[in-house]
């Protein structure tokens, strides 16, 4: 042999680096899973993070009843009114770099929330809002870009985030708030974020190891593809599609009464069962955790092939209307109506927003929809924590709140039945 020629080592040939490439691909990808879970936790852990010890916070600050509901209220809010404009900011960003300014903004906004007067804590919680709100629009491209094959198990893996981060604060929060005060207990979804943040770094970190050791990688990766994570205004055409107004007017139907009851489930179980804070948290937590029925059983039913979108809505809806008609006229069922409206929070999410997914043609269509639905549903919504806790202190009972999310369930039914009419589809 030629003493000039190299001997070739395992994995320096072509070959090895072809063996080698599906598992770094592999690891690329389940790493991609597990920092698009930890974002979705994060989704809601800071709003529901709130409402276990509003009560505290009312005596504390002495504020009203509607002010607490406002303030509850605000990152929704945020939603429905700087969706358009976060959307057109996020133009020409890549989609990473609105993950991390997510992420960066809880870290903030809790931190604010947690460290001064009424003041520091409305200012907070707006930064919370504003990030939740670009996180919305961030997250629900994520799906579009990094899953497209797989986006009813992934919207159902988002929404499972949205409700063990929103468990995991309404457990903890009042237990919390006992042992260490309350400004520790409302620091916590900080900590939620800081992991979110680690997860998201080393997503950038593999994917920019596997462009430097594989070219070839870098043409493949979807970051590379798709350009940035921008949200466009909607399109007109976009806006005179029927079934974007229908599924509008049905997701602001469903986040009126999740967020009227996220806001006020805890309050209303301490004073219609006479439950203390952390059991009345615990409960909460557990609506939460129900949420996973909603957002991996439905899609599982779908995959039947024997429920239609009609099918899915139906399930939806009606659970929703059980769920405000019983803690209306049947409070001490409380453990069936938790368990129904667990199910319709996880599971109208899901639905909706797969609809959205499934008949956008392109990732613009999907974007301009997503911010034309999100839009119009979170300013309803925004209206309920405060509607619920104002009928609460003018009238001295919950019956008419609860009157209020009733009929919000009944116009969702109106309009999913709609929506999933042949012609809208």
């Amino acid at each position: 042999m030629d003493e000039n020629t190299e001997t070739m080592r395992p994995g320096d040939g072509p070959a090895d680096r072809d063996d080698a490439r599906p598992r770094q691909e592999r690891h690329g990808r389940f790493l991609m899973i597990l920092a698009f879970f930890a974002l979705s936790v994060n989704m809601r852990a800071a709003i529901t993070s709130l409402p276990p010890i509003i009560q505290e916070l009312r005596a504390l600050f002495d504020i009203s009843g509607g002010f607490a509901g406002f303030l509850t209220s605000i990152p929704v809010l945020c939603f429905g009114l700087l969706t358009p404009l976060v959307g057109y900011c996020m133009k020409g960003i890549r989609l990473e770099t609105s993950v991390f300014a997510t992420l960066m903004g809880l870290v903030l906004g809790s931190v604010l929330r947690s460290t001064g007067g009424i003041g520091l804590a409305v200012a907070g919680t707006v930064v919370i809002g504003v990030s939740l709100t670009m996180g919305n629009i961030a997250a629900l491209l994520v799906i579009g870009r990094e899953f497209p094959q797989r986006i009813g198990a992934m919207t159902g893996l988002y929404v499972c985030g949205m409700s063990c981060g929103s468990m995991g604060t309404m457990a903890l929060t009042a237990p919390l708030s006992h042992g260490l005060g309350w400004r520790y207990a409302l620091a916590f979804p900080a900590a939620l974020a800081l992991v979110g943040l680690g997860l998201w770094l080393a997503v950038v970190v593999e994917r920019r190891k596997a462009a430097w050791t594989d070219p070839r990688a870098a043409g493949d990766t979807p970051a590379q593809k798709t350009g940035p994570g921008a949200s466009p205004a909607p399109s007109a055409s976009v806006l005179r599609r029927p079934l974007v107004w229908l599924l509008s007017s049905s997701f602001a139907a469903h986040t009126f009464l999740f967020y009227g009851l996220t806001a006020w489930l805890p309050v209303y179980l301490e004073q219609t069962l006479s439950m203390t804070d952390a059991r009345a948290g615990l409960v909460a937590s557990l609506f939460q955790l129900l949420g996973l029925l909603g957002s991996f059983g439905l899609p599982l039913l779908a995959g039947t092939q024997r429920f239609a979108d009609r099918g899915l809505f139906l399930v939806v809806t009606l659970a929703w209307l059980l769920t405000a008609a019983g803690f209306w006229l049947a409070p001490a069922w409380w453990v069936v109506w938790v368990l129904c409206g667990g199910v319709s929070s996880g599971g109208g999410f899901t639905v909706i927003f797969s609809m959205i997914m499934n008949h956008a043609k392109d990732l613009n269509e999907n974007r301009s929809m997503s911010t034309v639905v999100q839009t119009a549903g979170y300013i309803v919504a925004a209206a309920s924590p405060f509607a619920v806790g104002h009928l609460r202190e003018v009238s001295g009972g919950w019956q008419s709140g609860m009157i209020l999310l009733v009929c919000a369930s009944v116009i969702m039914i109106l309009c999913g039945l709609a929506a999933t009419r042949p012609k809208n589809a």
